[in-house]
């Protein structure tokens, strides 16, 4: 029944909370079908949450949680005000540059990307 309802679809992980509260191995049965997923989780630190770095990017706050992070095997989504310059491996989330919406791009995938780019997000716009 899953399948037949997220089949073609993008699933918005966490729309109704942390997924990484969720196993992974129900995520894996709910997203089966979907044609992708987006996903973000604050729990990233919790050694029970590591195997979400395959469907999540880690939420972090500061540069130092993302290099963290990313010692950790986790892309990043950072909120940062808009005065703040890019850090290195960062990119603007397309959102908030092009205007580009998350079913369109689903670059916040996890860790498919290791070694792709971070994103970040101007805090405060409305449009995320």
């Amino acid at each position: 029944m899953m399948r037949r309802i997220v089949s073609g679809r993008i699933v918005r992980m966490g729309a109704a909370g942390d997924p990484s509260m969720i196993p992974l191995q129900h995520w894996a049965r709910v997203l089966e079908g979907a044609d992708g997923w987006t996903g973000y989780t604050h729990q990233w630190r919790e050694p029970w949450a590591q195997p979400m770095r395959e469907l999540c990017m880690a939420s972090v706050e500061t540069l130092a949680d993302q290099d963290l992070a990313r010692s950790m095997g986790w892309r990043t989504y950072r909120i940062r005000r808009p005065d703040e310059p890019l850090a290195t491996n960062e990119i603007a989330c397309p959102s908030d540059v092009t205007g580009r919406q998350c079913i369109a791009c689903k670059a916040c995938d996890g860790a498919g990307l290791v070694y792709g780019p971070d994103y970040l997000i101007f805090f405060g716009l409305s449009r995320v």
